[in-house]
């Protein structure tokens, strides 16, 4: 098993692992159709979660490893946050880098490389390589 990180265009990022790129697609794809080259496979790390009072799991921390990965993939936010060390960073500042970041990351959806891939990639709205594997594994029945 392998884990990787999925930026999304966004602003969210997901933290998936699976056998390969096309089993990460396959997992994103409850969120919706992602892009193959924007899979960024990590190395060992971690992530930490807390148990808040209201019952819900908040995000801790990252590992060191984890951290360096995450930053490189918010680099607006990143050089606030080195600019915050050395002097004081409005809340304005903040909220351009997060809409500079916000509007950096366009996806373009991969299309299926196979007619009948095009055609399930249109009505589920999934990435173009995991529709051509259902057609290429002889998938039978309806998609869900």
């Amino acid at each position: 098993m392998r884990v990787w990180l999925y930026r999304w265009p966004n602003g969210d990022c997901s933290v998936v692992w699976a056998r390969n790129r096309l089993d990460a697609l396959d997992v994103l794809d409850e969120e919706g159709a992602a892009v193959m080259r924007n899979l960024i496979p990590l190395p060992p790390g971690r992530v930490s979660l807390r148990l808040e009072d209201d019952g819900e799991l908040g995000l801790e921390g990252f590992g060191e490893y984890m951290t360096e990965i995450v930053d490189q993939q918010y680099p607006y936010l990143e050089a606030v946050r080195m600019r915050e060390n050395e002097e004081s960073v409005t809340p304005e500042e903040w909220a351009e880098a997060v809409k500079r970041e916000r509007e950096r990351v366009r996806d373009e959806i991969e299309e299926a490389g196979t007619p009948e891939g095009r055609r399930i990639q249109k009505s589920m709205g999934m990435a173009g390589p995991l529709a051509d594997r259902y057609v290429l594994e002889g998938h039978k029945g309806p998609l869900q």
